[in-house]
């Protein structure tokens, strides 16, 4: 929800780097970093997020790559490109949506089970493991965009609200 609400300034920030082909593992770990950390990416070695962090040289350095081959920029678009494709283009919204489609259809075909006796039974267990597995699989590849960066199509604010109001409404209550 934070990420969310957090108004965007505008600036794109940009990562581009030229590590050598003959070190993959660095190319590999630099490649992961900016995955966890939500980049999106534009090209190979052109990643783009629309946040900002002091920590990313520092954290590019622990990587075992030379920071004098990976360049962070502050930049603003001024081409014809909007920021809705630049979106579109950096990020994979359509397996994010789909991630997130699965989990929406699993809550409403698999409501959570109540055992009546306060103990968590193997059903329970089991419908737990595949809500997360699920939740995690969408929550892993969402980018969480300011709101106005947002594609109208994203269903990720959907299955959070829809996931808030079934461990509020169904699962809290009845173990």
């Amino acid at each position: 929800q934070v990420a969310w609400s957090s108004a965007w300034d505008g600036k794109w920030r940009i990562v581009s780097f030229d590590l050598p082909q003959d070190q993959p593992s660095q190319r590999y770990h630099l490649n992961l970093w900016l995955k966890q950390q939500r980049f999106g990416r534009l090209q190979g070695s052109l990643w783009i997020s629309h946040r900002f962090s002091q920590d990313w040289h520092q954290a590019v350095s622990q990587i075992d790559a030379n920071p004098h081959d990976v360049i962070f920029l502050d930049s603003a678009s001024i081409g014809k490109m909007s920021a809705e494709q630049i979106v579109e283009n950096a990020w994979d919204f359509k397996k994010i949506n789909a991630l997130y489609g699965d989990y929406l259809q699993f809550l409403k075909t698999n409501p959570p089970a109540h055992s009546g006796t306060g103990q968590m039974t193997e059903s329970q267990v089991n419908w737990f493991r595949s809500e997360h597995s699920l939740w995690r699989k969408a929550y892993a590849q969402d980018p969480f965009l300011s709101k106005e960066l947002l594609p109208s199509s994203y269903l990720g604010r959907r299955a959070f609200l829809a996931r808030q109001e079934m461990f509020k409404t169904k699962v809290l209550q009845r173990t």
